[in-house]
C-alpha cells in the first residue's frame, strides 16, 4: 500500500501472479474510486513525490521496476 503526496488517496495492489490491479480509495470517505491496472507479477507498489506510480516486478527468473504513466484518473 501506498499513500499519494498530497495524503489524500490510497493505493492498494491487489491480486496474484499475473492478474494484479490497483484500488485506489479515497482516504477521506474510506472508498474505493477508481481502479487501475498493474503489470503481472508486481509485488510492491510506490508512489513519488510527483504522483507517479511505480511497480516493483519479480519472479524467480527474474526482477526489475517499472513506471506507469498516462492511466488517466486523477488523485482521490
Amino acid at each position: 500500500m501506498a499513500v499519494n503526496p498530497i495524503g489524500t488517496g490510497l493505493y492498494a495492489l491487489k491480486g496474484q501472479g499475473t492478474v494484479r490491479n490497483v484500488a485506489v480509495s479515497s482516504i477521506s470517505t474510506e472508498r474505493v474510486t477508481e481502479v487501475l491496472p498493474a503489470p503481472a507479477n508486481s509485488i510492491q507498489l510506490l508512489i513519488s513525490h510527483d504522483g507517479s506510480l511505480y511497480f516493483v516486478v519479480g519472479t524467480s527468473a527474474m526482477g526489475n521496476v517499472q513506471t506507469v504513466t498516462g492511466l488517466g484518473g486523477s488523485l482521490p
